[in-house]
């Protein structure tokens, strides 16, 4: 399983009528260290901006097929086999 590092911002304004999304908090999610930089950046050129909290998270990389758990690999066009529903079992009254 392959893994990737992104970042999750958050940019707060003092007022919603000051940001340029009409909202107070707008929350980000960046995939590079040069995207954050430049959301930092814009952030605090602006005076109503007050606060910048940002995280950096590890998670799975989604984008690449891994191993199934029956162990073998899947892929782009392949779908699992479907399921039949469980059987329901009456028990005598």
């Amino acid at each position: 399983m392959e893994w990737r590092t992104r970042w999750h911002i958050t940019i707060r304004w003092d007022r919603a009528e000051n940001s340029p999304s009409g909202v107070s908090v707008v929350e980000r999610v960046v995939d590079s260290t040069a995207e954050l930089r430049r959301l930092v950046d814009r952030a605090r050129a602006g005076p109503q901006v007050v606060a910048i909290p940002h995280r950096r998270v590890r998670e799975p990389d989604s984008t690449r097929p891994g191993p199934a758990r029956s162990g073998c690999r899947g892929g782009p066009g392949r779908t699992p086999a479907p399921q039949s529903p469980p059987s329901l079992v009456r028990l005598a009254d």
